[in-house]
């Protein structure tokens, strides 16, 4: 028997989606994404009338030429409840691309699944699934194409680490952390006036990578409506000079960095990211954590994120690389569009 996919309401949404759907797949996520102008369509997959799968869409409105276009973003979705399935995607994108004259799909990989692919094998079978339904395969994202996810030990933090360099300097850095006074802590939320403080942070290396970066207004925003959203912060003579937005995501009990924000005050290296990590999977041990996704690698040395790539690697994990982006348009000028969903 066919699939079916049937439009819900939010709540209907949050109570089937419950327990299988990551951060970005959830109403909270939709709200945070409304501060850019996206309103969410929320989606079950039926299949012999039982509930098989969940998602959501981002849909933005855009006026190009004249035309009012219905553009749709489906940011790291599953389709199914069954982690390794792939049969029916194919069809699940087929009633997608019937509902918006454009659909931008950046399907994820379940890192967390007891029995989860090669992600190469993944890859493939999601290009073959997207070709099946019409879709065109692009190497351009809006989430970062490629990630390091590494399990959280049971043991010794720093034995986890890459290599002795990485256990050389985190150590270093906690060495210089102690005889400068400087103080890590976790916390739920930050106030406003550390919201501004981390701002300046972000900005600080964004200076330096060519990032983007964020602002507080948003900062808060995320803290407030995005389910698991937490700080780790170090702070020197009472104030912040480190701080790292994450996601704990009970979904697939992983906990996600998104956004770094740091100033070494001294002139000689103190190496605060090594430190500030080290902090962070000590906590996700208490936690009971299995893993922690540092959110974006590239291995290209042109792109702002190569550097700090290169520091993110020497933590150990493994590389992920996820499916290319899916892409079906019924529109023309569908580039211009595409690049602006994710602003």
């Amino acid at each position: 028997m066919p699939l079916s996919l049937t439009k819900v309401d939010s709540a209907e949404y949050a109570l089937a989606a419950a327990g299988h759907v990551t951060f970005m797949q959830t109403p909270g996520w939709a709200d945070l994404r409304s501060q850019n102008g996206y309103t969410a369509d929320y989606y079950v997959v039926r299949e012999n009338d039982l509930t098989v799968g969940a998602f959501m869409a981002l849909v933005k409105t855009k006026h190009i030429a004249g035309l009012r276009v219905t553009a749709s973003y489906l940011p790291r979705p599953l389709f199914f409840f069954d982690l390794t399935r792939t049969s029916g995607i194919d069809q699940v994108l087929k009633a997608l691309k019937k509902n918006y004259l454009l659909t931008v799909v950046e399907y994820n990989f379940p890192h967390w699944a007891d029995a989860r692919p090669d992600d190469k094998a993944w890859r493939q079978a999601v290009a073959t699934a997207g070709k099946k339904a019409g879709y065109l395969s692009s190497a351009k994202h809006i989430q970062p194409d490629a990630t390091i996810i590494k399990a959280v030990p049971e043991g010794d933090v720093y034995a986890s680490l890459a290599n002795k360099y990485a256990r050389r300097d985190a150590r270093r850095g906690e060495k210089k952390a102690t005889e400068l006074g400087i103080t890590y802590s976790a916390s739920e939320t930050l106030t406003d006036e550390q919201l501004e403080r981390v701002e300046e942070l972000m900005w600080q290396v964004a200076k330096q990578r060519g990032f983007n970066t964020r602002k507080a207004p948003y900062l808060e925003a995320f803290q407030r409506l995005v389910p698991g959203a937490h700080w780790f912060t170090a702070e020197y003579a009472g104030q912040l000079i480190s701080a790292t937005l994450c996601v704990r995501d009970l979904a697939s009990n992983t906990d996600y960095s998104l956004y770094l924000g740091y100033q070494n005050p001294f002139e000689e290296e103190i190496y605060l990211t090594y430190t500030g990590r080290v902090k962070i999977l000590e906590a996700l041990q208490d936690e009971n954590r299995a893993y922690y996704d540092q959110w974006g690698i590239s291995e290209d040395p042109k792109s702002p994120l190569f550097r700090l790539s290169e520091t993110k690697k020497r933590f150990g994990g493994d590389i992920i690389y996820y499916p290319k982006r899916l892409v079906a348009s019924r529109i023309p000028l569908a580039g211009r569009l595409i690049e602006r969903l994710g602003k």
